[in-house]
């Protein structure tokens, strides 16, 4: 199984259009942190959702948050090109208070660069954009958010390695930070891939964060896939635990 975001999926039903071409693999941005290199061809759009619960400590107080539909739709507008819109619904509590409500809305698009060629990576760019009118009052950010997004992706056989770096401003500090990832997807069988990964946040203000996932797709059929995965906190300042489940589904649009 090959993808970067390193996971390959299947499908629920075909429809004559979908039947009628030969089609690519399922490619999807999730479950682990990398983003992939692919993006969805024109006229289908693909759903990515899931549940995602985080637990952490800090200074002796605990903290819990829950994204309960953390979902991001893909629509191919040409070969190489495609539309991103996120959206999600959240709560985080401490001893005393729980916030719940919306997150803000994100935009943005996927282009394909270059292919690979020898031990030069497959290359895409992403970009990012998030309102600073959108989500409920507790999540809402200060001001417009964005971030771009280097993509690179090497097949080494049955194995693919996928890496992100980028940068990003949060809306609610003036530095800017840079996100990075390296992600390594290994086959198990026809239908179940696997990952591990290593990501995190170079930001001038706050500090390195440095975190770690490994996780599992299952791939039912050519457009359905369902995936599980787990992290974990590489120092202080990451987030100490956090697992998740969820499922991408592709479908002509």
């Amino acid at each position: 199984m090959t993808k970067l975001k390193l996971i390959i999926g299947g499908l629920i039903f075909f429809t004559t259009d979908l039947v009628a071409q030969e089609k690519s693999p399922l490619v999807t941005d999730r479950p682990d942190m990398t983003e992939s290199t692919v993006s969805v061809a024109p006229g289908l759009m693909q759903i990515e959702s899931g549940f995602h619960y985080e637990s952490d400590e800090v200074e002796e107080m605990n903290s819990i948050s829950r994204n309960f539909n953390s979902t991001l739709l893909r629509y191919g507008l040409v070969d190489g090109l495609e539309f991103r819109f996120g959206l999600g619904y959240s709560s985080f509590s401490i001893p005393g208070n729980t916030e719940s409500g919306f997150e803000p809305l994100s935009f943005g698009f996927k282009y394909e660069m270059f292919k690979q060629s020898g031990i030069l990576p497959e290359m895409a760019v992403l970009n990012t954009f998030v309102p600073d009118f959108t989500g409920s009052s507790a999540f809402q950010p200060e001001a417009w958010q964005g971030e771009i997004l280097g993509a690179m992706s090497w097949g080494l056989g049955e194995i693919g390695l996928g890496a992100n770096v980028g940068v990003a401003f949060d809306g609610n500090s003036n530095g800017a930070a840079f996100p990075y990832s390296l992600a390594l997807g290994i086959p198990v069988s026809s239908s179940v891939g696997g990952f591990v990964e290593v990501f995190g946040l170079l930001a001038e203000e706050a500090g390195p964060m440095h975190s770690g996932n490994l996780g599992l797709t299952w791939l039912l059929n050519h457009d359905f896939q369902l995936d599980a995965y787990t992290g974990f906190g590489l120092n202080d300042r990451a987030v100490d635990w956090s697992a998740g489940f969820g499922l991408s589904y592709r479908f002509a649009l």
